[in-house]
């Protein structure tokens, strides 16, 4: 009894936060936009201000963001 219990609760836990996300998309959407607005600022800024030894790294980094989209 106990375990239907516990598995009930987690599978109404997993539909509901499943749920949230489903709903909150949009609003996830925009917040990861300015994220990586405001990281790719950032990168962008240490990649204009990094030295010789640090451009392969920044490199790196702008590529791996390049990925996502």
């Amino acid at each position: 009894m106990a375990i239907q219990r516990t598995d009930l609760f987690r599978t109404r836990r997993l539909s509901i936060d499943f749920g949230e996300t489903v709903s909150m998309g949009l609003v996830h959407t925009k917040g990861l936009a300015s994220v990586l607005r405001a990281r790719m600022q950032r990168v962008m800024a240490s990649f204009r201000s990094a030295t010789d030894w640090r451009m392969p790294h920044a490199m790196r980094r702008l590529q791996g963001l390049a990925r996502l989209f």
